[in-house]
């Protein structure tokens, strides 16, 4: 209640809530600079938590602030609140004079600072009246309009085009798989676009495919589980499975199964064992549909199961996410799922329908995550420098919840990355949360969508600065504007503050409905957004879309891709030099990979390391297959241009399916290559067991450096037996008593009597076996 807070509120927020009834207009820069050092203030760090949320939203009270109340506000809050001082302007700072808009009126040009990170402090939801070169030199990234060609297969003429809604990288290929809402204009509604040839080819689908979800199969398949409601002559296809396995039919999408419930915007996730956990949506069109407390798991090996397993979703998490549409959800390096949605999440053991104690932190801070106030999410790169025991997650953008009260909806994006880190606890079997630590991103973004680039830095782009995803009340135009049109670059390794590196603008708004996916050579595929045009932006690369549906494409070129004389090409891999065989590797094994330079200039261009990408599944601002792992180094001769690497641990690391490989010369990479993970030994197949042990705990027969490079990790007893076939590059065995150590700490003292490792026999290529 308001009366309880004023006691603990500063005079400044009194005038605030005064001042609030006064006419709506945009804010000023400097009253967000002088908010958010409010917030950030020693004031706001003592206040109760529950004050501090509710402060947290005063962005939504300002929004309704006149010229003059920002004035009146600005002369008594700078007496009356402790602010940090103002960042220093750059030499760069770009000043402008006013100008004359149509009716006679005049209106002051935006004054604009660029921060010695070069990133702009853009005024939340403001246009830019001049051109503003926002990339510092030598720095340089740029959109470029890629044109497919449009033919019919069947007489050579002009045919379909289709909207990127859903956008599927097809593995072990350069070709998209694109997929519409019915009403997109034409009479297909999938199809796939060959980044080599530039050619669609029409994919025929059993049901309406708007709104569902998909993801990668371990075999090089693609999953697409529930859609849309019958509609434009496309039948009901809220509960169908379908499979599109392009190297037996890649004109169709087949439907093998139903679900047990039906699902409007679901999240697939492809499991450790090769299974697909199905979550989220609701069963019919829109939130005032019934929700889906359960979520269901697809078995590959059984497509034509009915029903599928169901487990339920935790009820608590399900009361305060509501619809829980397209949930965040990542496979943790323990094989647990990660699962996040608005402001919430848990710790979910999937295939037992068990959620663990640990309760993940509440997002704080201005912006909600979920549909409608969509923002976006990514799991950072996973490091075997930490053995694999760690994890972060980052949520950028969306909007507050107040948006969608009649008469915010024109309401500013959030402009606020939130990143946290997850460490598994073995011993005290249980996770650590860092808590979710907030950053300025300079630029508001709701719908935005960000890509993970091979060498663990992250591109953000798309979205817009102001309002919500979804169609208007008029049914046909967008509920958000002023299109968010610059690229980012987020480099997580940086001090916090100076992460974020403002980039190249777009020409084409990509608002609902748009996606972003990283190619095989390293740069990025923009597609999609079927409600906008009626769009305005000052930004001189703007280019308004003609009609409502986007149909332009365009590659993004990160700052790495130009640096082509450092950049590193895989030669071979295990010997294999062919770039259209796809070398098959089991985890936790030891290959070869030889390289040369791009160019001629620089043959002898150094490799520093080398990492995995999982190909990209996006639509509706999350990427459900995004995944980078660095692989273990075993060395790297730069002489013969040969590093010998270690494949991810375990199932859990890398999901088994196809990635791209990359080599790395420090934040240079080169172009990918193809490689299939495959759990040929089948560890995955027990699941976690509630808890994933460091390679230090485990009972294989390893070595000290075996368990240095990150080693395999046994799950459950059962595993024991799998794990101690597994053998890798070794120096010195263990010693008896390190064994019976850890033996106590999985099993307990009771066991370690009976422990007796028995002695190791040499066998082929230098490595050893045991059984215990």
């Amino acid at each position: 209640p308001r009366e309880k807070q004023v006691p603990l509120v500063p005079v400044s927020v009194l005038q605030v809530i005064r001042l609030s009834r006064l006419p709506r207009r945009a804010l000023s820069r400097s009253l967000v600079r002088l908010t958010r050092a409010w917030i950030k203030s020693e004031q706001a760090e003592t206040m109760p938590s529950l004050l501090r949320s509710a402060t947290s939203c005063l962005l939504v009270v300002l929004a309704a602030c006149s010229a003059s109340a920002k004035r009146d506000l600005l002369a008594t809050a700078t007496t009356t609140t402790t602010t940090r001082p103002p960042p220093a302007k750059s030499k760069s700072a770009v000043t402008t004079t006013p100008t004359t808009t149509k009716n006679n009126t005049t209106r002051k040009n935006v004054v604009m600072d660029i921060p010695s990170n070069n990133s702009p402090v853009v005024p939340n939801g403001e246009e830019f009246d001049a051109p503003l070169t926002l990339t510092p030199e030598g720095f340089k990234s740029e959109y470029v309009m890629i044109n497919p060609e449009v033919r019919d297969p069947k007489n050579g003429k002009p045919d379909f085009k289709i909207v990127a809604v859903h956008l599927v990288h097809v593995p072990g290929t350069n070709t998209y798989l694109y997929m519409e809402r019915p009403s997109g204009g034409t009479r297909n509604i999938a199809a796939t676009m060959n980044m080599d040839t530039m050619v669609w080819t029409p994919v025929t689908t059993p049901d309406g495919l708007f709104c569902c979800g998909h993801t990668v199969l371990a075999d090089g398949q693609v999953v697409v589980v529930g859609g849309h409601q019958y509609n434009a002559g496309w039948a009901y296809g809220m509960k169908s499975i379908r499979l599109f396995n392009p190297r037996q039919n890649a004109t169709l999408l087949n439907k093998t199964a139903e679900m047990s419930f039906a699902r409007w915007y679901p999240t697939p996730t492809l499991l450790a064992s090769g299974k697909v956990l199905i979550m989220g949506g609701t069963q019919g069109v829109g939130a005032g549909s019934p929700r889906n407390y359960k979520y269901e798991i697809f078995d590959p090996e059984k497509p034509f199961q009915m029903p599928m397993p169901q487990f339920d979703i935790d009820p608590t998490y399900m009361k305060v996410v509501k619809q829980n549409y397209y949930p965040f959800n990542f496979v943790m390096p323990t094989g647990h799922i990660f699962n996040f949605c608005g402001r919430n999440g848990r710790i979910l053991d999937a295939e037992k329908g068990a959620y663990l104690s640990a309760v993940v932190p509440f997002r704080p801070g201005y912006a909600h995550g979920q549909f409608p106030y969509t923002g976006t999410g990514a799991m950072l790169a996973l490091d075997p420098a930490n053995n694999y025991t760690q994890m972060e997650v980052m949520l950028f953008g969306g909007n507050n919840e107040q948006a969608t009260v009649k008469g915010n909806e024109n309401m500013i994006a959030g402009r606020w990355s939130h990143r946290m880190r997850i460490t598994w606890d073995a011993t005290g079997r249980t996770y650590q949360f860092s808590g979710w630590a907030e950053e300025d991103m300079f630029i508001p973004r709701v719908m935005g969508d960000v890509v993970n680039l091979p060498n663990g830095d992250l591109i953000l782009m798309n979205g817009a600065m102001r309002g919500l995803a979804g169609d208007a009340g008029n049914g046909g135009d967008s509920r958000a504007n002023r299109p968010s049109l610059w690229a980012q670059l987020y480099q997580p390794e940086k001090p916090k503050d100076s992460r974020y590196t403002t980039l190249d603008a777009s020409q084409v708004a990509r608002l609902y409905h748009s996606v972003a996916a990283l190619t095989i050579n390293g740069t990025i595929l923009v597609s999609g957004c079927d409600r906008c045009w009626k769009l305005h932006s000052a930004v001189p690369s703007f280019v308004v879309s003609p009609i409502r549906f986007e149909y332009r494409n365009e590659i993004f070129y990160p700052p790495y891709w130009y640096d082509h004389d450092n950049k590193p090409k895989i030669v071979a891999i295990n010997g294999d030099n062919s770039t259209d065989s796809i070398l098959q590797l089991d985890f936790n094994e030891q290959f070869t990979i030889t390289w040369t330079g791009f160019t001629d200039a620089n043959p002898n261009v150094p490799v520093t390391g080398v990492t995995l990408v999982a190909p990209s599944s996006v639509t509706h601002s999350f990427n459900a297959n995004q995944r980078v792992v660095i692989l273990p180094k075993v060395d790297i001769d730069l002489a013969t241009k040969t590093a010998r690497m270690l494949t991810p641990p375990n199932p859990y690391i890398a999901p088994p399916q196809m990635y791209m490989m990359f080599l790395l010369n420090g934040k240079v990479y080169g172009p990918g290559r193809w490689v299939h993970l495959v759990d040929k030994r089948g560890v995955a197949k027990t699941g976690p067991n509630g808890v994933l042990l460091n390679p230090q705990y485990c009972l294989a027969a390893w070595t000290l450096q075996a368990a240095a490079l990150g080693g395999v990790r046994c799950c459950s007893r059962a595993g024991l037996a799998a794990a101690s076939r597994y053998s890798g590059p070794h120096q010195r065995v263990v010693q008896q008593q390190q064994w019976r150590q850890l033996a106590g700490i999985w099993f307990g003292a009771d066991v370690i009597s009976t422990f007796q490792p028995l002695p190791l026999a040499p066998a082929p290529a230098a490595s050893h076996s045991c059984v215990l």
